[in-house]
């Protein structure tokens, strides 16, 4: 398989509405539309394509502590095209 590119990167955060400002305000990305989660989140993106996927650390929990959902505590999404 060959790496078309980076779909997106995760990242668990304490302060998620100042990552949102610095990622709008300060490097240009958009908020972009976000299911419905029952856990608070942004997924942000450039010409509407989605580049991060942020989820808040919530109840006090460090962002060490296990997500609500999936693995890792930060991850990237690459694309890929088979050979």
């Amino acid at each position: 398989m060959a790496i078309t590119g980076l779909n997106h990167h995760f990242a668990r955060v304490q302060d998620l509405e100042r990552l949102r400002r610095f990622d709008c305000e300060a490097l240009g990305f958009e908020v972009m539309p976000r299911p419905l989660f029952p856990f608070p989140g942004h997924w942000l993106g450039v010409n509407g394509k989605i580049q991060w996927v942020a989820e808040c650390a919530t109840d006090g929990a460090s962002v060490d502590a296990p997500l609500s959902i999936g693995g890792s505590i930060g991850r990237a999404a690459l694309g890929l095209q088979p050979h």
